[in-house]
């Protein structure tokens, strides 16, 4: 069951679809529109928790940095080990076009 939250803000689905390239049916319309309007309801419920200097997270807490060492390289071999396709030892990848 998903709280009760406060209104999201207005958009055009079909603008989306269109940014996106996909080809809505109109009940797939709706639910995306539901889905992106929990998705933004929850987004405006987050920007409203308190992340200044009085709150937990601008004091720091529960942060911990370590100091950048620097360590051996994986040895060339060892990482192309298990590469699906390998070229004069670099890791191939299958060009992505559509």
């Amino acid at each position: 069951m998903t709280p009760t939250a406060p209104p999201s803000p207005a958009f055009d689905i079909d603008a989306l679809a269109a940014l996106a390239r996909l080809d809505l049916t109109a009940a797939e319309r709706e639910r995306f529109r539901a889905q992106l309007g929990d998705v933004l309801a929850y987004v405006a419920q987050l920007a409203e928790a308190p992340v200044g200097e009085g709150s937990a997270v601008g004091q720091g807490a529960g942060v911990r940095l370590r100091d950048d060492v620097v360590g051996p390289s994986l040895p060339r071999a060892a990482a192309l080990a298990n590469a699906a396709d390998t070229l004069a030892g670099y890791f191939r990848v299958p060009p992505m076009r559509e």
